[in-house]
């Protein structure tokens, strides 16, 4: 073997290790493609729905996984990694698992002698989406009940509005129907309530009151008008006087002239 070809194998030599070297040290390894499996997916729901949900102490710990179950359910169908029909079916796995621990979780806030607004609202949006999401029958049980739910909630901030309202009363007609209305709000659960019940219970007061204030400023502004009108009178008697006295002035300064 001449020293030419020797040398040109040489270098062959050094080139292919030189790029064996690069590969291994500078280039990145190849990222393994990672598939979407739909069945582990819905796998996971299912094992997320029952310890997350099934046995959540509190009401906020179970409404946070139901939120963020349903954000995973929506990213995936967003990447296309399932079909619509197929989020929709997870969406009510979850709804179905939720609705009758959402509906213990009412009882108990409802229960209360002071209701926690805040909670008891959110309660009610938790219940909206179950039923938005189409996962109960609508005659079943769990329907019924998160329906009676969401008008607990409605029911209560309406008699809160009635209360505002009987504030600013302005005839009789109108204080007898918010009477009327407010004992129809005395029913359970909204009766546990205390700070509710006393609040209704003052809206014939509140109501009798503005009408006492409107029917004061009434008379007070009659006498207003009574005075303005009688010292108008005075003022025009006053100028008649006035009148006839600088008239007779007049008539006695032409006799003796």
């Amino acid at each position: 073997m001449n020293k030419a070809l020797k040398i040109g194998l040489i270098a062959i030599a050094v080139l292919v290790i030189g790029i064996v070297v690069w590969r291994t040290l500078i280039m990145p390894p190849a990222i393994k493609e990672i598939k979407f499996d739909k069945s582990v997916f819905t796998t996971q729901i299912t094992t997320q729905t029952e310890e997350s949900i099934d046995k959540a102490a509190s009401f906020d710990k179970a409404n946070q996984a139901f939120t963020s179950m349903t954000q995973d359910i929506d990213d995936a169908e967003f990447l296309e990694n399932i079909g619509h029909d197929e989020a929709a079916e997870c969406k009510k796995l979850i709804a179905q698992h939720f609705a009758p621990r959402l509906a213990v979780f009412g009882d108990s806030a409802f229960a209360a002698t002071e209701w926690n607004v805040t909670q008891i609202d959110a309660m009610r949006d938790a219940a909206k989406a179950i039923i938005a999401a189409n996962a109960l029958g609508a005659k079943s049980g769990d329907f019924e009940k998160l329906q009676a739910l969401v008008k607990n909630v409605d029911d209560y901030h309406a008699a809160l509005a009635l209360v505002s309202s009987s504030k600013s009363c302005s005839s009789e007609s109108e204080m007898h129907s918010l009477t009327s209305k407010a004992k129809a709000y005395n029913r359970a659960p909204l009766s546990n309530c205390k700070s509710l019940m006393s609040a209704l219970n003052s809206v014939p007061g509140n109501a009798k009151a503005n009408l006492a204030r409107i029917e004061k400023e009434k008379q007070e502004a009659a006498a207003r008008e009574a005075q303005r009108k009688k010292e108008a009178a005075e003022r025009a008697k006053q100028k008649e006087i006035e009148e006839i006295n600088h008239d007779i002035e007049v008539s006695t300064d032409d006799t003796d002239f």
